[in-house]
């Protein structure tokens, strides 16, 4: 086999090979619509009620509502974040659609 076929089918393996292995992040889903409210202080927002803190939402910052809970959650989206619970203990503010 000559050199430059060597070579060529060396690339080819090679991008085979990284397409592969190489992984594509998928940002997580938020769902659509709800009023658009605002948060009045720095707001951990959760996986589950009570569960793992995954992102927070600086004071006066967008919360996307869709859901008031009566466990004392609100479930919602940050700008450009997954859906997620915060604690609904009067943060959130001056809702519109």
């Amino acid at each position: 086999m000559s050199s430059s076929i060597r070579r060529f089918a060396l690339v080819v393996a090679s991008l085979g090979a990284m397409v592969a292995v190489t992984v594509v992040s998928v940002p997580a889903q938020a769902s659509e619509g709800g009023p658009l409210c605002h948060v009045d202080r720095n707001t951990w927002v959760f996986d589950s009620p009570g569960g793992k803190h995954v992102y927070t939402i600086d004071a006066g910052g967008g919360f996307r509502l869709h859901e008031v809970r009566g466990d004392g959650y609100a479930l919602g989206h940050g700008n450009g974040h997954s859906d997620g619970y915060i604690v609904n203990d009067g943060r959130i503010q001056g809702c519109h659609y």
